[in-house]
């Protein structure tokens, strides 16, 4: 089964009204997530010695039409009085930004500004006029406050290895001279800025997936009350495909967690109502993270917060079974004096031959700390077996995913404890008899990674996927198991998810967006069309050249459930956001919610 990372972002295309070219993904540099420049930030009515602004480089030829600039607010303090945003874009020259070439300010309430108003975070700003790219220029984004009430950090992106110079940095003390940012320990800042641009081109890039198909998002529903929602598993069945995952809520002024289940019925996505556990109802917190169906009878995998044996409240495994419209909450092995039980992936052979997979402790009753859980199904409990230890020195390990292709073939992946990034593989096979550890040689001067799906297509063709850590770069992790040999696969992108589509090959989705491996090269492919700011956490297959993929989509901060479609099509045909041809909806926000 296809399973969720942690991060793995994988950027959609804008799609603006049909009257006008599609855009399309221009330029990307991915946050690190870890670490943000100086503020690039101004109080109306300035200058003051406080206005700083921070501008880095890019290369495009083409039509700049929207800018996504990620950034970090103040998370614990009063949602600032924003004023609105300034875009720039400068000449590029060896010394850094010259000439100034455009400059537009939108304001906040202003559609074309979408943004957290609680703690800007994420700026997303469509240009008033798009900006005629020839090449090389640099790009500053400033946010205005008024007064003296906020700050706006830009996420830093390629830390010691930055694609052309490394960001410039100005501020209205040093008389507005532009130059290297230099943080208070004296350290000269070596990295870009992370940011988005979204436009087009002449001739557009081609829009066909695999040579059959084109990506399409399809509107998802949300609770009313949902604060955020994501959807983290998706499973294709005869009549359509379930997806499940969480959203969050604002109960008597607390932050609550609740499971999400919808169902795809041929037409459109419902939310299908679902048990969120509660036995401690003040520490309300249940998610799912895994889904199967086998006889038409669903089940789920996530956790929930309860009381174990002795009385302590902590994350423990919830497994939800649904047959004929009827839930039923699974019993499983209770902990003690632990918590931090997860189940993240399943796979169910047949109602009486299931696997869950997951992190946590003491599940067999040892005490164990190890981390890793494997707990197998016989139709009325539960056993746990002895997993592998290959490195005993270790803190431990943990399991994402789990597929195979017969009940003795099984695959399960994941990496250290806790969802930890760490220098060793944790691959294990079961054969029927036991779990057996296959070792595999990590990418040289990696400092961490971490593996969180498998799909096995068949016994000689299993694909896992990840991310790995190469020096300050996130690259994608692709693993190829071929019935003899477990190598690491030099992949330009994907790792999130992979799908079978026969007779055209391997399709992958993730870090760095979406390859296709035809049994002998890799090839870029098409990015999904849809909306910008989302992260496609599991992939289905679905036929011969469609899929389903669900995650989440980022805007303005706020999390929303997303799914995403690809569907055969004929070279001529355009789709839009609705599924019907050219001309069937005026916008997005027509079709999306």
């Amino acid at each position: 089964m296809t399973k969720r990372p942690a991060i793995l972002a994988l950027v959609l295309l804008a799609v603006a009204a049909p009257s006008v070219a599609q855009q399309h993904l221009l330029f990307s540099n991915a946050p690190n997530g870890s670490t943000t420049s100086n503020q690039s930030r101004l109080v109306a009515g300035g200058p003051l010695a406080t206005d700083t602004e921070v501008a880095d480089d890019f290369d495009v030829i083409g039509n700049v039409e929207r800018v996504i600039a990620t950034g970090n607010g103040c998370f614990q303090c009063a949602p600032p009085d924003v004023v609105g945003v300034w875009v720039r874009f400068w000449e590029s020259t060896s010394a850094g930004p010259g000439a100034l070439q455009a400059e537009h300010f939108v304001a906040a309430g202003d559609p074309a500004f979408v943004y957290d108003p609680v703690v800007p975070d994420t700026l997303d700003v469509t240009l008033p006029t798009p900006f005629v790219a020839t090449g090389a220029h640099f790009l500053s984004v400033q946010l205005e406050f008024s007064p003296d009430s906020g700050f706006w950090d830009w996420w830093l992106s390629h830390e010691g290895q930055p694609r052309g110079a490394a960001l410039q940095y100005r501020d209205a003390a040093a008389g507005g001279s532009w130059g290297p940012h230099i943080d208070f320990l004296g350290v000269t800042t070596d990295a870009d800025t992370a940011f988005e641009l979204y436009g087009t081109t002449d001739p557009p890039p081609p829009d066909l997936v695999a040579g059959c198909g084109r990506w399409r998002a399809v509107p998802t529903p949300s609770p009313p009350e949902a604060h955020h929602a994501v959807l983290r598993d998706v499973v294709v069945d005869g009549t359509g495909a379930w997806a499940v995952g969480e959203y969050a809520a604002l109960i008597q002024g607390h932050v609550r967690q609740f499971t999400l289940v919808e169902r795809w019925d041929g037409q459109r996505w419902e939310i299908v109502p679902s048990p969120s556990p509660a036995p401690v109802p003040a520490l309300t917190t249940s998610g799912l993270d895994a889904a199967d169906v086998v006889g038409g009878v669903l089940w789920a995998g996530g956790s929930t917060i309860r009381q174990d044996v002795m009385g302590y409240s902590g994350s423990q495994v919830l497994v939800l079974r649904r047959d004929g419209g009827v839930w039923e909450e699974i019993a499983t092995p209770a902990t003690t004096q632990c918590s931090g039980n997860f189940i993240h992936g399943l796979k169910m052979f047949a109602p009486d031959d299931g696997l869950f997979v997951g992190e946590g402790c003491s599940l067999d009753g040892t005490g164990s700390q190890r981390g890793a859980i494997v707990m197998h199904w016989d139709g009325t409990g539960w056993s746990i077996p002895p997993l592998p230890d290959p490195h005993p020195a270790s803190p431990g390990y943990g399991l994402e995913a789990v597929d195979g292709v017969a009940p003795d073939d099984v695959w399960a992946v994941g990496g250290g404890p806790d969802g930890d990034w760490v220098g060793y593989s944790y691959v294990i096979h079961w054969d029927g008899s036991s779990w057996q550890h296959v070792p595999v040689e990590l990418p040289a001067g990696n400092v961490g990674a971490r593996l969180f799906n498998v799909d096995a297509f068949a016994a000689d063709n299993v694909w896992m996927g990840g991310q790995v850590q190469i020096g300050v770069s996130i690259e994608p992790l692709v693993l190829h198991w071929d019935g003899v040999t477990l190598r690491v696969v030099d992949a330009p992108a994907g790792g999130a998810g992979f799908v079978n589509l026969p007779g055209r090959g391997v399709l992958s989705v993730g870090t760095g967006g979406v390859a296709l491996w035809d049994g002998a090269t890799w090839s870029l492919e098409p990015t999904i069309q849809g909306v910008p700011g989302a992260s496609i956490l599991a992939l289905a297959s679905a036929g011969s050249c469609e899929a389903w993929g669900v995650g989440r989509q980022d805007v303005g901060g706020d999390l929303l459930a997303l799914a995403v479609r690809l569907e055969a099509a004929e070279p001529d045909t355009v789709l839009f956001a609705d599924g019907f041809e050219s001309g069937s909806a005026a916008s997005w926000s027509d079709v999306l919610p």
